[in-house]
């Protein structure tokens, strides 16, 4: 296994930034992914972009497959994996877009990686402390990721994946119960 800095197998960019407030444009073929279309499950919702119209060139800001969404600012500084094409869409200025430049890592590993406490813990050592947390673009290219073999890699991704369908599945579990706790409570009240 090896382990090489982040700006070793990826580029970093800003994500867009706009001069003003960004306004809801239905006339317009571009989508913007901002910090509230982020799901806590690592993902973005696609379906709750706003269309907008951009005021500078938008291709050095286009979000493709396989691309990497890094939450620079808030809270916490979570990773997002672009899996599907999203036509036309963007990144907003409190994230950088990380995209691969070598074909020695997954983007689902990556993507794993910036998530787990090895890397949030360097995160949160090295970021900005004022009223909302800034991981910098240095700090970011400098984290030294773990790269095992593609197949131990992909292995992760899909152990991964599984872990987040079972968390999925729970949910649903537990929410179906409490309807049915409910139901059933309502119920004996009634009778």
């Amino acid at each position: 296994m090896r382990t090489v800095a982040l700006s070793t197998l990826a580029d970093i960019k800003v994500g867009y930034q706009s001069r003003k407030k960004i306004e809801e444009r239905t006339d317009s073929t571009f989508r913007l992914i901002q910090a509230k279309d982020c799901l806590s499950s690592c993902r973005i919702q696609a379906e709750s972009l706003i269309q907008f119209i951009p005021e500078r060139k938008p291709e050095p800001y286009r979000v493709l497959k396989n691309d990497i969404l890094f939450q620079a600012r808030g809270a916490e500084h979570i990773a997002y994996c672009i899996e599907v094409d999203l036509k036309n869409t963007l990144a907003a200025s409190s994230f950088y877009i990380v995209r691969l430049k070598t074909k020695m890592v997954l983007s689902g590993y990556l993507n794993w990686f910036l998530n787990q406490p090895q890397a949030q813990n360097y995160f949160a050592s090295q970021s900005a402390k004022s009223l909302i947390s800034f991981v910098s673009k240095n700090t970011l290219s400098h984290l030294m990721i773990n790269v095992p073999s593609i197949e131990v890699q992909q292995k992760i991704i899909n152990i991964n994946k599984l872990w987040m369908r079972e968390m999925a599945l729970r949910k649903q579990l537990i929410k179906k119960r409490s309807q049915l706790i409910q139901s059933v409570n309502n119920r004996a009240i009634l009778k």
